[in-house]
């Protein structure tokens, strides 16, 4: 599969994934897939989610993990904390986005690519959420 390379991905082989037999449930690693973001005020972004189990729940979002590409960053709207988050964390993203929080949420997205079998790739997220992890327990927390 390697040969004499000489520029970034030149003698490498680099498959596509059998979209039939990806199933997250099982573990077989992070898929990504291009993602459509339309944001309450209207305007659609782009970016990336990962396609969770149908039967995540109220868990579904920390499967997907969206988050949206802009130019020069990445907003991303599911986080892993190690300790509470400051109540103005979410300001820094607003800033990217270059908008204020009734023009972000509430917000859909949907994958732009055929996802297989019984995954979902599409939801509402209404606020930036994550877990924080003290190394023993995990616990939900929102910041708008």
């Amino acid at each position: 599969m390697t040969a004499d390379a000489h520029a970034p991905y030149e003698g490498y082989a680099r498959p596509r994934p059998d979209l039939d037999h990806y199933d997250s449930g099982v573990g077989t690693g992070i898929f990504l897939v291009a993602t459509r973001f339309t944001l309450a005020d209207g305007s659609e972004l782009t970016g990336f989610s990962s396609p969770a189990p149908s039967n995540a729940g109220e868990d579904f979002i920390g499967y997907a993990q969206p988050a949206i590409t802009l130019p020069a960053a990445i907003v991303p709207l599911w986080f892993l904390f190690e300790q509470e988050p400051p109540e103005d964390f979410a300001r820094q993203y607003y800033s990217l986005l270059q908008r204020k929080e009734a023009d972000v949420f509430p917000l859909d997205f949907v994958a732009t690519v055929p996802i297989a079998g019984s995954q979902v790739a599409h939801g509402t997220v209404h606020s930036f959420q994550g877990v924080v992890y003290d190394g023993k327990d995990f616990r939900f927390v929102e910041r708008t």
